[in-house]
């Protein structure tokens, strides 16, 4: 599933960026290795080399600041501003389609 939704990703952003920066995710890393190094599971290994990009992963010291990051993009720039809302009942006049 986790590499069937990358090529997904890839697809729609039209191209492969030259490296992928992902956590430890057990779909990816068999193994980390006492050298920071990471053995790859042999279906991640196999999508890497045919996208042709770079493997990265973020040490335990990133992890808390990239999802710290990622809550800032999805709260201030994805998410839509929230709705002034005086009461209830204005807030289901919103909400019911016009007929």
């Amino acid at each position: 599933m986790f590499l069937r939704r990358t090529e997904i990703n890839l697809y729609h952003i039209d191209g492969v960026p030259r490296a992928i920066r992902f956590d430890n995710l057990t779909p990816a890393v068999k193994k980390i290795l006492p050298n920071g190094e990471r053995k790859l599971t042999e279906e991640y290994e196999k999508f890497v080399l045919h996208y042709g990009f770079e493997a990265e992963f973020c040490s335990c010291n990133e992890k808390g600041h990239v999802e710290g990051m990622v809550k800032y993009i999805r709260n201030n720039i994805l998410l839509p501003p929230p709705l002034p809302v005086t009461s209830l009942y204005y807030l289901r006049l919103e909400m019911i389609p016009n007929l």
